[in-house]
């Protein structure tokens, strides 16, 4: 699945199959990457992963042909940026319960005038 179809299928509200993987050996998101599923995510929050071991396994979701979702840990907003930059198609950012805080969210995942990426 595209990027384009991710996004697609999601404002559509149509089911979508994850791999969710929070074993952080590269090679695993790859094989993920090549079963049945339609996105891989990386958890972040709960997971082993760390923007390092996502950076080094994000290409091989990509090179299957699938999007790669990132599950930040709670308040690390600063980490979806870095996220961002290595290939990562989407943020799942759990725990946004107020305004400042989806603000503050769209500042390191938007860039100007939407938001302060850089």
């Amino acid at each position: 699945m595209t990027v384009a179809a991710f996004a697609e299928r999601l404002r559509g509200g149509s089911p979508i199959l994850s791999a969710w993987c929070g074993l952080p050996h590269p090679a695993l998101a790859g094989l993920l990457a090549r079963e049945a599923f339609d996105v891989v995510a990386f958890d972040l929050q709960h997971g082993g992963h760390d923007a390092t071991t996502a950076a080094q396994a994000i290409p091989l979701v990509a090179a299957a042909g699938k999007p790669a979702l990132a599950r930040i840990p709670v308040g690390e907003f600063q980490s979806a940026s870095k996220l961002l930059d290595v290939g990562t198609s989407a943020i799942i950012a759990q725990m946004i319960d107020t305004v400042e805080d989806a603000r503050r969210l769209v500042s390191f995942v938007k860039f100007p005038p939407a938001g302060g990426r850089s």
